[in-house]
């Protein structure tokens, strides 16, 4: 077996025209090595053979093949297909990535000695895989037409904790789906959301993602999430428990994101090791945003300190009992964009508490300087805006419509006006002072309390 092992070696570097790389397959495990990493091997007795500081035993080489065909430095891909998957390691990197596969189900650690962020690229489908992957080095995660369905897990699970760039290729279509019906919830990760990062990312790419979170979250982040310009779209399809359950802070500066979720819709926490400035704020630049949650006592937006909107096309539609459509401790300031709120829930009462159906819910100030803001707050004791500070009317278009009055500070820069007990049909439009808002045919409020400011 040596001397053929060895032969072939030779081949790869010396006997095929034009051939570039030598595959080394073990499984369902390739490894891609270019000619002159060929040249860094040994042999072990006739048990194993060193390519590129990467051992393999001879017993689970399955294949040795000359091909003429490039992969990229640090780089792994992985193609699924139906109940199998395949994955290919670039042959500079072999000795650091250790990779299985059962069936569709794909891990790979990565040793703590490499030395540079690596490339992976996710495409193919299966209705019964997985991805999972830790380290100690950031990465990049290119979907390029993946749809994952995984029965009992996460079906793609990311925990090095570094940076992680997600790019959603060009022209793809990407899915992700969890499950929890063959193991028992260990209160891991992986049983928490579709899609779990266990870092911080970065988003891009034109293509588009769609996210079911038949468990729990659709997108669980345990550090900050940023969406930029010139991202496709992102969808949260179902969540049983929130859309987006982000760790340390949320910035959205384009992109598209939908998000149909029975718990919160977007939900950021603060992280206690973390020292930024942002750390607990949920912040909206710009793209254009969809929020739908229908749980009782739940928001359409939350987070742990300020919420801060500056652009953006943003709609958050709340129907259950006692839930708001955007909650934060600290101040909410909207600056610009076009905002609309809707909450059609009852007055609930939890564990012995009284929770109100409020449109903008802040514990600090709440600021509308600029942009568009439209609120239709429940009729059943629901304002358009809550707080025990003050509100302020500070430049921005206003209309907020509530069961009950919202009333901004007197030192508010722009004049505003109040009108009580105004019948607001489903899906009438309603023009105070030239502000106008068709509000949805969900909502309706014989006794409108309605505050108008430009």
């Amino acid at each position: 077996m040596k001397r053929i092992i060895a032969s072939l070696l030779l081949l790869a570097c010396f006997g095929w025209a034009g051939a570039q790389t030598l595959n080394v397959v073990t499984g369902d495990v390739t490894y891609a090595f270019t000619c002159d990493q060929t040249d860094d091997m040994e042999f072990t007795g006739t048990q194993s053979v060193t390519i590129c500081n990467r051992e393999f035993l001879v017993e689970e080489i399955s294949q040795m093949a000359v091909v003429d065909e490039e992969v990229g430095e640090n780089t792994v891909s992985i193609s699924y297909s139906g109940a199998t998957a395949k994955v290919v390691v670039a042959g500079n990197i072999a000795q650091y990535i250790n990779a299985e596969v059962r069936g569709a189900h794909v891990r790979i650690v990565a040793d703590e000695l490499l030395p540079d962020e690596v490339t992976y690229t996710l495409e193919g489908a299966s209705s019964d895989g997985s991805f999972f992957m830790d380290g100690e080095r950031k990465a990049v995660f290119i979907l390029n037409g993946l749809s994952l369905n995984c029965p009992d897990s996460a079906a793609v699970n990311i925990q090095c904790g570094k940076l992680i760039t997600m790019v959603l290729a060009e022209g793809t279509e990407n899915e992700l789906a969890d499950g929890l019906t063959s193991v028992t919830d260990d209160g891991s990760d992986a049983h928490k959301a579709a899609l779990v990062i266990n870092g911080h990312s970065e988003w891009e790419g034109s293509g588009s993602l769609t996210l079911h979170g038949n468990v729990k979250h659709g997108f669980l982040a345990d550090e900050y999430v940023l969406l930029n310009n010139g991202l496709g779209t992102l969808t949260v399809a179902t969540a049983v428990g929130d859309g987006f359950h982000v760790n340390e802070y949320f910035l959205m500066q384009g992109g598209t994101v939908n998000i149909t979720a029975i718990g919160d819709g977007i939900d950021v926490g603060a992280k206690s090791s973390s020292d930024a400035e942002e750390n607990g704020q949920l912040m909206i630049a710009g793209g254009t945003l969809s929020v739908q949650t229908s749980g009782v006592d739940v928001k359409g937006m939350k987070c742990d300190a300020e919420m801060l909107i500056s652009g953006g096309t943003n709609s958050v539609i709340v129907t259950g009992d006692g839930s708001k459509g955007l909650s934060a401790p600290g101040a909410i300031n909207i600056t610009g964009g076009k905002t609309t709120v809707v909450t059609t829930g009852e007055i609930a009462t939890v564990d012995g508490d009284e929770k109100k159906p409020h449109g903008v819910k802040s514990d600090a100030d709440i600021t509308l300087a600029g942009g568009e803001i439209y609120v239709a707050a429940s009729a059943d004791g629901g304002k358009a805006f809550d707080t025990d500070t003050y509100i302020y009317t500070n430049g921005a278009t206003v209309m907020g419509i509530g069961g009950k009055a919202s009333t901004p500070s007197s030192l508010s820069t722009h004049e505003f006006t109040k009108y009580k007990d105004v019948n607001v049909a489903a899906g009438s439009t309603v023009s105070y002072d030239g502000v106008t808002f068709k509000v949805p045919e969900i909502y309706k409020n014989s006794s409108a309390k309605i505050l108008v400011s430009k």
